[in-house]
């Protein structure tokens, strides 16, 4: 695991990027959701920036921290997008993106040009 501590506190910002630590956490939450299932792919995995009037009137309040993360199921298909909070360490929201088709995983990448390579016709 990479040592990514969190800034302190007083040098929080509520945009700043996410750190490896809270990707992994985010990412943990994501696939201990009834919902995930393998062979389930992260395409990415970003912040949800607050509102601006939330990050401007922050006071000593911080804006909850949210993670999105875009997500493949080859089996079934289907994209489907998550929020988790990582200040309730939760599931917000899961919903099916219904036609949507996210950029491809390298992972996807590299067996694509296996295939291609592998085809007499392109030999």
């Amino acid at each position: 695991m990479i040592d990514d501590p969190a800034p302190p506190l007083a040098d929080w910002h509520p945009l700043r990027p996410l750190t490896a630590e809270e990707i992994e956490r985010a990412s943990g939450l994501v696939r201990r959701a009834p919902q995930f299932e393998p062979p389930t792919r992260f395409v990415y995995v970003s912040l949800v920036e607050p509102p601006k009037t939330d990050v401007v009137a922050t006071e000593g309040a911080r804006p909850a921290r949210l993670v999105k993360a875009v997500l493949r199921s080859p089996s079934r298909r289907a994209t489907y997008e998550v929020v988790v909070s990582l200040d309730d360490e939760a599931v917000i929201s899961w919903r099916h993106l219904p036609g949507a088709q996210p950029s491809l995983t390298p992972d996807e990448l590299l067996t694509a040009e296996a295939a291609v390579r592998a085809d007499p016709r392109w030999q």
